[in-house]
C-alpha cells in the first residue's frame, strides 16, 4: 500500500495524527474531505442553565461554559494510491487493481482512527484556514521597547494581510464510518468525531518577564486561554512573586505567597489547579507529593487561577525584593490560543 503523503489540492486542509505520531492529510488523491460547511463550522454548545427563583419573573441568568461538541467530516474514497502527486498527472498503472487499492485505503483510514480497547482511542485533528491578520492596538515592531511589543502573534505578515492559521484538537472517533458505495472502487462516508475539549488550539507561545516589567500579550483565539496548555513558571530567586493582567477589571492576579530559592522553580498548571516546586534544571518538571505547593497559591479576578482574554492582554510582574531581577529571578508563561 502506498504510504500517505501530504499532496493537497488546497492550502486549507485537515489532517489526523494517530497514536503512532504519523500525520495524515485528509485531502489526497485516494480520499478527500468534500464539504466546506457542516458541524466543523458550528459554535460549541453551552453547558449550564438559568435559575428559576420563586416570585421572580423569568429566570436568573447564569454564565455558561463551552461544552463538548461533534465534528463531522464528509469524505469520499476511490481506488487510487493516496500519495499521488497531482502535478504530474495519473500513471496508467494505477488503474491495474483499484479494488485492492480501495481496500487498502479503507483499511488504512480505519486503523488510523480506531485503536484497540486498551487505549483512549484519541487522535489529533488539525485544521488550517486562511484569515486576515488582525490590526493590533500596539506595534509589532520588535525593535521598540518591550512594553509596547506584542507576544503571541501567530502571523508573520503585517496587519491587514492574510495568513494560514493552524490549530489542533484532541478528538475521539464516535461514528461508524459506514461507506456508501457509488461503485466498486468509490464510496462516500463521514468521519464523526467528538471533542471533549471543544476548542482547537494554536501553537504554544512562551514569553519571559523580569520583576518590574510589563508586557502586551496577544491571544489570537476566540476564547479565554487558561484551561488547556497554560503554565506559569516562577523561576527563583523570587520573594512572593505576583503576575497581573490589568487588561481586565478587576485585575486578574496570580500570586505565590512564599520564597523561591535560586536553584528552584514553581510551575503552576493553571487549568488543572496544580502547583509544584522543583529544581529549575528539571525539564519537564517532576511532579511529586512532596513538591506540592498549592497552599501557597493565591488568585483573584478570574474563575481560573489566571486568564488571557481574547485580543490584547496587558501584563505586569512584580516581586517582593528589588534584588530578584539581578539574581535571575523571572516568570515564564506558556499558553495556546483556543479557536472555535
Amino acid at each position: 500500500m502506498t504510504t500517505p503523503v501530504q499532496n493537497n489540492s488546497t492550502e486549507e486542509w485537515w489532517s489526523i495524527t494517530g497514536s503512532n505520531g504519523q500525520e495524515v492529510s485528509l485531502h489526497q488523491y485516494g480520499w478527500s474531505v468534500t464539504t466546506v460547511g457542516g458541524s466543523r463550522y458550528d459554535l460549541p454548545p453551552r453547558r449550564g442553565s438559568n435559575l428559576a427563583i420563586a416570585y421572580r419573573p423569568g429566570q436568573l441568568h447564569r454564565r455558561k461554559l463551552p461544552d463538548a461538541r461533534p465534528i463531522t467530516l464528509l469524505m469520499y474514497m476511490v481506488g487510487l494510491p493516496s500519495g499521488v502527486d497531482s502535478s504530474v498527472g495519473l500513471d496508467p498503472t494505477m488503474f491495474n487493481d483499484q479494488r485492492t487499492q480501495w481496500n487498502d485505503n479503507w483499511d488504512f483510514l480505519r486503523r488510523l482512527v480506531y485503536e484497540h480497547s486498551l487505549t483512549d482511542n484519541l487522535v489529533t485533528l488539525r485544521r488550517r484556514w486562511r484569515l486576515t491578520a488582525p490590526v493590533f492596538p500596539t506595534t509589532r515592531d520588535l525593535s521598540v521597547p518591550l512594553p509596547t511589543c506584542i507576544q503571541g502573534d501567530p502571523g508573520v505578515p503585517p496587519s491587514g494581510q492574510s495568513r494560514i492559521v493552524s490549530a489542533a484538537a484532541t478528538a475521539e472517533m464516535t461514528g461508524t464510518m459506514a461507506p456508501t458505495m457509488t461503485g466498486r472502487f468509490r464510496s462516500d462516508f463521514q468521519m464523526d468525531f467528538t471533542l471533549a475539549d471543544p476548542f482547537f488550539y494554536g501553537n504554544t507561545t512562551t514569553f519571559t518577564m523580569n520583576p518590574g516589567q510589563t508586557r502586551y500579550v496577544w491571544n489570537d483565539g476566540h476564547d479565554v486561554a487558561s484551561y488547556t496548555g497554560m503554565t506559569v513558571k516562577f523561576v527563583g530567586p523570587l520573594h512572593s512573586p505576583e503576575l497581573r493582567n490589568v487588561q481586565v477589571s478587576p485585575a486578574n492576579t496570580l500570586r505565590y505567597n512564599g520564597n523561591i530559592g535560586a536553584d528552584f522553580s514553581v510551575t503552576v498548571y493553571v487549568g488543572q489547579f496544580r502547583a509544584y516546586s522543583h529544581l529549575s534544571s528539571q525539564v519537564p518538571p517532576v511532579q511529586t507529593a512532596a513538591g506540592n505547593r498549592i497552599q501557597y497559591i493565591q488568585s483573584s479576578g478570574a474563575r481560573s487561577w489566571f486568564n488571557l482574554v481574547p485580543g490584547t492582554n496587558h501584563l505586569g510582574f512584580v516581586s517582593g525584593s528589588s534584588s530578584d531581577a539581578a539574581g535571575g529571578g523571572h516568570v515564564e508563561v506558556s499558553f495556546r490560543p483556543p479557536y472555535v
